[in-house]
């Protein structure tokens, strides 16, 4: 058959097509993200709330990232000590912020992509809630 085959996921398994990449790199992101809250990694010693307020307090200098540098004017506007409603509306008002998000995930250095999985993560909290 000439059809392609399909891609794989973070762990290797076939997604059956469903998946673009930037859905596997999320799900990447996120089972570090779950890694680091966990206790494991460099967080380690750490409760939850104490790792979660070290990744806070790193404030990412997104013109320095290849991955970011072009879109650094736009994941400036958000911010981590704001409420996630803050942030939430101000990416539903310029989804380049968004994508700038998803291309931060792709920085080898782990604190920006900690920092923006972070902040994504207590948006989706929030917004369950």
């Amino acid at each position: 058959s000439d059809r392609a085959s399909p891609p794989f996921c973070h762990t290797g398994r076939s997604c059956g097509g469903l998946l673009p990449p930037s859905v596997s790199r999320m799900a990447e992101a996120a089972s570090l993200l779950e890694k680091y809250s966990s206790g494991t990694g460099s967080g380690e010693g750490l409760t939850s709330a104490e790792f979660r307020q070290t990744i806070l307090k790193f404030k990412p200098d997104w013109e320095k990232y290849d991955a970011t540098k072009a879109q650094a004017s736009h994941l400036k506007l958000v911010e981590a000590e704001v409420p996630a409603l803050k942030n939430k509306m101000i990416i539903q008002g310029d989804l380049q912020i968004l994508k700038a998000a998803m291309d931060a995930l792709t920085i080898p250095e782990e604190k920006p992509v900690q920092w923006i999985l972070t902040l994504l993560y207590d948006m989706l909290r929030e917004d369950s809630s």
